[in-house]
């Protein structure tokens, strides 16, 4: 994949997406501390739809292009990515990920977590937990600057997967935001340095 990473944002659109960011990853922090058994996906829902509106952001999956039924996605256990928050229980143990975007001044951030409930990861989930981890940091440390390519990213995330004997989920990919909450470039966690 040869695709040269574009998308050139002003100043004021570059500073409106780091105080996003800086409220998504805050809200992040509070909601690991919050999760525990016996709380809800509806009941995390809430507490991140308050937390949006403290900050005075908005809660993107209700008022972009996808209508979802909550403010967050929460996937528990074996749900895959983007499942919508229900009224299941959460249980020492269950692995579950929170994938939030949230909206402020017209720019928008994404990111996901995945945490274990109550207890120290350990086995397969500590493995699954620390692999992806240092697959981000690899996709991220492939970032040299100007005329980094897709490609190189993505083979850096794969190296580490494939090495972790994880498995990738071809049909997903990371991708750029900004102006919207799915913006190019898309990034697969797989591919050719190049």
């Amino acid at each position: 994949m040869s695709q040269l990473i574009t998308g050139e944002k002003t100043p004021q659109q570059m500073k409106d997406m780091r105080e996003c960011g800086k409220m998504l990853a805050t809200i992040y922090d509070e909601l690991k501390k919050s999760v525990t058994a016996g709380m809800s996906e509806l009941d995390a829902n809430d507490f991140v739809a308050k937390r949006i509106k403290d900050f005075g952001a908005e809660a993107t999956y209700l008022t972009d292009e996808v209508k979802f039924p909550g403010v967050i996605c929460i996937s528990t256990n074996e749900q895959l990515v983007h499942s919508f928050p229900t009224e299941y229980v959460f249980e020492k143990g269950d692995v579950v990920s929170f994938d939030l975007v949230i909206g402020y001044r017209g720019m928008k951030t994404d990111s996901a977590f995945t945490m274990v409930v109550d207890e120290e990861p350990k086995g397969a989930k500590k493995h699954l937990l620390h692999a992806t981890e240092q697959s981000l940091y690899a996709g991220i440390d492939a970032i040299t600057g100007d005329g980094t390519r897709v490609g190189d990213i993505s083979a850096g995330v794969e190296a580490v997967l494939k090495k972790a004997k994880l498995g990738i989920i071809r049909e997903l990919v990371g991708h750029g935001v900004g102006l919207s909450m799915h913006m190019e470039p898309e990034i697969p966690n797989y591919g050719r340095r190049g």
